[in-house]
């Protein structure tokens, strides 16, 4: 575990679950794999045992902890669960690109509980509706939630498997959902108000559980796949144009089906036929042989059945993000020696001063400094028996595995800071935000109070003074931010977007170099 890495799930432990689990988490990351008696007797004084038994049960419910079946009942930390801890917010984005705003409605619920009944997750997706029909909306979030996890998006299973192997996960495990069965408990709940109040009426009790009623889990590997699909649609887009990119989703979209090949660590996606890609749009484009053969360079042509290989275009889109490092941190000489290197391999030094056609002054300013910050890399060797000045020949090459590993570092100690910078914007100016949702809460409200009044058949004379009381405080409410304070809230707002940007940038730079590493040396191993 490198330091900005230790630092970063520091970071996103105490943010996500408090300063207890902090603490637990930094004694796992000091001394590794321990039983609940040592952990108790490690942190006697500082955290009592149900303050422990607590958090570590939050922690397996997130998989930021993992269980090691020895003799002993061992916790260590799961790197690959704190690795998708910060990528929560992304992975409920990409569920909003691909399946809609319910989706990202219902993983944003599921992410935050961990595990949870689906009762309760439908519940509380549907307390966020504040408008429109309560009933249509509970037929759409019911549906939207079995294509999820018919997709194996959402994992759902007939109890919990917290403390289970994985090789017992199978057999618990459903892809479909008893949607009648969910419908009626949810239209129970809203014809009771559908309140906070409310919200615990007509669930399934402990003791007396339905089958209807699973647990639901995010299935983080699903989400990092259409990730990558969506990165590959848009570097499709840019090289090409929006067209290619909207018939690369769609290709990606219709592989994904295939349980098969949807999991991330797939080299190659599922063989797509030529009339599932027309079925797939309502008008199909001009010209769509051409844009599928400029996308997939290797279609077979007799039967127009295509397939993507992943390992590939991972790579591809590896290299564009290194070069932007490279662009930042040494300008456009670092990127042409980068890219020559990446391209001829080995070359010596008087070769590749020669190739480059930059200034000699530049040259051997910025390779030295490549060399050191680990981009390039040296491997010497001597033309004689006599390994001396005059024997030895340097060869400078890029070992990209080496770079993928700095890259990660790089993204992680970024996303580090600007979590930490976002954070300190915000607390600066929390009284300024709290009184900006107060009013616009406040308006709200007058304004539903309003067109409730204006929707009645019979309007007096009482009902017009109430409604332009309604519409005085609504101005006197829009009036009482001062302009100074709205110029402090439009500047913090594009600030944290400019944060939020960067922030994107930096987890996917992590997350492509994290999978190209993956796919290349774990799937060998």
């Amino acid at each position: 575990m490198s330091d900005a890495f230790a630092a970063l799930s520091i970071f996103l432990t105490n943010k996500y679950f408090g300063d207890n689990a902090m603490t637990i988490v930094r004694c796992l990351q000091i001394h590794g794999s321990v039983t609940l008696k040592m952990l108790e007797r490690i942190l006697a004084g500082r955290l009592s045992p149900i303050s422990i038994a607590s958090s570590i049960l939050a922690l397996l419910r997130h998989s930021v902890i993992k269980v090691n079946q020895e003799d002993l009942l061992k916790y260590d930390l799961d790197y690959q669960g704190i690795t998708r801890l910060a990528r929560i917010p992304i992975l409920c984005k990409v569920g909003f690109l691909f399946y809609g705003p319910e989706s990202e409605n219902l993983l944003q619920i599921i992410f935050i509980s961990g595990m949870a009944k689906t009762s309760e997750v439908l519940r509380a997706a549907l307390l966020r509706v504040s408008e429109g029909d309560k009933y249509k909306e509970a037929e759409v979030l019911v549906e939207c939630l079995d294509t999820l996890v018919s997709l194996g998006v959402i994992r759902a299973s007939t109890k919990s498997m917290i403390l289970h192997p994985l090789e017992e996960h199978v057999q618990y495990e459903r892809f479909s959902l008893s949607k009648s069965d969910l419908l009626e408990n949810l239209r129970k709940f809203v014809a009771s108000g559908a309140t906070y109040k409310n919200f615990h009426r007509f669930l399934p009790t402990p003791k007396h559980s339905v089958e209807w009623d699973l647990i639901l889990a995010p299935c983080a590997d699903s989400l990092e796949a259409l990730w990558r699909d969506h990165l590959i649609s848009r570097l499709a887009a840019e090289r090409i144009d929006e067209t290619a990119g909207d018939v690369m989703s769609r290709i990606l979209h219709v592989a994904f089906a295939s349980k098969e090949h949807s999991h991330v660590m797939s080299p190659s996606s599922e063989a797509v036929d030529h009339s599932q890609v027309v079925q797939s749009f309502r008008d199909p484009p001009n010209y769509l042989n051409s844009y599928l053969t400029l996308l997939l360079d290797d279609p077979f042509s007799v039967t127009s059945i295509f397939k993507l290989a992943y390992k590939k275009v991972v790579r591809g889109i590896l290299v564009r993000h290194i070069e932007n490092i490279v662009q930042v941190l040494f300008e456009n000489a670092g990127v042409r020696i980068f890219r020559i290197l990446l391209t001829e391999g080995y070359l010596p030094y008087e070769t590749l001063e020669r190739r480059l056609l930059i200034p000699q002054k530049e040259f051997r300013k910025i390779l030295p400094q490549m060399v050191a910050s680990q981009f390039v890399s040296t491997t010497e060797f001597s033309r004689a028996k006599d390994f001396n000045a005059d024997t030895v020949v340097c060869l400078y090459s890029v070992n990209l595995s080496m770079v993928a590993r700095l890259t990660v570092e790089y993204a992680q100690h970024c996303i580090l800071c600007l979590a930490t910078r976002s954070d300190a914007e915000l607390n600066a100016k929390s009284r300024l935000i709290d009184q900006r949702y107060y009013v616009e809460s406040m308006i709200s409200k007058h304004q539903a109070e309003i067109a409730r009044l204006e929707g009645q058949e019979e309007m007096g004379e009482g009902v017009d003074e109430e409604i332009e009381s309604h519409r005085e405080s609504v101005q006197a409410l829009q009036n009482s931010l001062t302009p100074a304070e709205i110029n402090q809230l439009s500047t913090l707002s594009n600030r944290l977007a400019k944060l939020g940007a960067a922030q994107w940038e930096a987890e996917t730079a992590w997350f492509v170099a994290d999978l190209y590493l993956r796919l290349y040396f774990d799937t060998e191993e």
